[in-house]
C-alpha cells in the first residue's frame, strides 16, 4: 500500500471517529454504531482505493439513518410530492424537497444518488471477504446501471 494510499485511508477513519465523537454516537452507547464503524474499517482496510469514496458514503448514511437524522428519499418533504425518476431533490433545512418547493441556490442530490442510498441502506454492510466481494461486484455493475451515480 502505498503512502498516498494509507493517507487517505486514515483520514476516512479519523472522519468517521469524529462524526461518532462529535455526536456522542447518536446520543447513546449505541452497539449498531460501534459494529458499523468496525465494519466499514474493515471493509475499508480491503478495498481498492478507487472504491474508497462508496464505503464513506455508506457509513455516513447509515450513521445518519442509526441516529435517526436521516430525510425522507422518497417524497417531498415539504409538498410530499413524489420525485420524478430523472428529478433532483434539494436539501432545504435539513428536509429533502422537489424542484417546486425549492430554490436553485439548494444543494441538489441527483436522482441517481438519490437511487445509490434508497438501493444501497438495506444491503448487509458485513465483515467477510466474501461479502466485500459482493459489494464490490454491486458496486461495479447493476448500481451505475440502475442508478448512474458516481461519487467521484
Amino acid at each position: 500500500m502505498s503512502s498516498g494510499t494509507r493517507e487517505s485511508k486514515n483520514i476516512r477513519n479519523i472522519l468517521w471517529v469524529e462524526i461518532i465523537l462529535r455526536s456522542f454516537a447518536g446520543g447513546d452507547s449505541n452497539l449498531a454504531v460501534f459494529n458499523l464503524l468496525c465494519g466499514a474499517l474493515k471493509i475499508l482496510n480491503n478495498l481498492p482505493d478507487d472504491k474508497t469514496p462508496y464505503i464513506s458514503i455508506q457509513f455516513i448514511w447509515r450513521f445518519i439513518c442509526i441516529s435517526g437524522f436521516n430525510p425522507a428519499l422518497n417524497a417531498c418533504g415539504k409538498c410530499g410530492k413524489m420525485p420524478g425518476s430523472n428529478e433532483q431533490m434539494h436539501l432545504l433545512e435539513n428536509i429533502f424537497c422537489c424542484s417546486s418547493c425549492s430554490s436553485e441556490t439548494d444543494y441538489a442530490l441527483s436522482p441517481g444518488g438519490r437511487k445509490y442510498l434508497i438501493n444501497t441502506v438495506s444491503k448487509p454492510l458485513v465483515l467477510t471477504s466474501s461479502s466485500i466481494a459482493s459489494f464490490l461486484r454491486f458496486i461495479d455493475s447493476s448500481l451505475f446501471i440502475k442508478t448512474g451515480f458516481n461519487p467521484r
